[in-house]
């Protein structure tokens, strides 16, 4: 068997190819459409965009479909190219980094220990306001890309070869995750070079467009996966989301605090987990919201548990990494 976890993967597999098709095939008949049209593609592009990130990506960097570590590779390459970021960079960022400090509060220094904490650059100790994270690192995020893919394509540029750490994430990196994350770049910084030339419409008006609004989008997601919960508990820290359908459709991302107690578990098992933690769930308090994290402004009654004594739950610390 080609695939590692499980056959359903393969409905990963076809909507990642499916969006490749969709780059590619908007940037051909870029030229012969209309301004309607036109309009149609950048939200297409959008969405498409945003779904490889919260989704289809998400679930690859936890759960790798194939036992092959050559395929593995190429398809890290392909999403690398779906979602206008090297997929390696991403799970430094994500696995090692937002996943084990959990949306942590601002430490004795005044920074969170995660990098995408809704608490970073707060000055009373609450989350940052919604448009200052979502547009505020959505730019942070889109220049850093820019500036990495001139970086790729030059050949003077200087890396620090020795170094076991990667810099942007701040997280330990292996010699053949550098290896992947450089090929990774090439790929991105070649593919769009070869895109300004051909179709540089396409890139001014449709591509980067729907690129930086997609990174609002994962933002306001990732914002509203955590907004009202307490860092300070691991049975806690994470915001759910149990609608059937936006799970059906999603592959059960709804299941956020499950997943982030058991990282590694297949989206297959999100329910399982949940009927595992039950009764730790209602004891802690854990927040459940009646509509998707990218809706969350949407949810207006939620709990703010987050508000409670720090000291609550300092007995689940010792889990944070899991």
């Amino acid at each position: 068997m080609i695939l590692r976890h499980s056959a359903k993967d393969v409905w990963l597999l076809g909507l990642s190819l499916l969006h490749t098709f969709s780059l590619l095939a908007s940037a051909v008949a870029w030229p012969d459409l209309a301004l309607l049209p036109r309009l149609g593609v950048v939200l297409v592009l959008t969405l498409m965009n945003t779904y490889s990130i919260i989704i289809l990506a998400h679930l690859f960097t936890h759960n790798q479909w194939f036992r092959s570590p050559v395929l593995n590779s190429a398809a890290s390459v392909l999403h690398s190219f779906n979602i206008g970021q090297p997929m390696q960079a991403y799970h430094l960022s994500h696995v090692r980094n937002h996943h084990r400090y959990h949306n942590d509060r601002l430490g004795p220094d005044g920074q969170p220990r995660d990098r995408s904490s809704t608490f970073a650059g707060s000055t009373d100790g609450d989350h940052v306001g919604l448009l200052r994270y979502a547009l505020l690192g959505a730019l942070v995020t889109l220049r850093g890309e820019i500036l990495a893919r001139i970086g790729a394509l030059s050949p003077w540029r200087r890396t620090a070869e020795g170094s076991s750490t990667d810099r942007a994430s701040g997280t330990p990196i292996r010699p053949s995750e550098r290896r992947q994350m450089r090929l990774e770049r090439a790929v991105l910084a070649l593919a769009l070079l070869i895109l300004l030339v051909m179709r540089p419409s396409w890139v001014l008006f449709a591509y980067l467009p729907s690129f930086f609004v997609a990174l609002v989008l994962v933002n306001i997601q990732n914002y509203f996966e955590h907004f009202g919960a307490n860092p300070e508990t691991r049975f806690a820290n994470s915001v759910s989301h149990y609608g059937r359908l936006y799970n059906l459709l999603t592959f059960n991302d709804g299941y956020h605090q499950e997943h982030h107690l058991r990282p590694q578990a297949h989206w297959t098992r999100m329910e399982e987990v949940r009927k595992d933690y039950a009764e730790t769930f209602a004891r802690h308090r854990h927040v459940v919201s009646p509509v998707p994290a990218i809706l969350g402004f949407l949810d207006r009654r939620r709990e703010r548990i987050d508000r409670s004594s720090p000291d609550l739950a300092t007995s689940d610390l010792r889990g944070k990494a899991g």
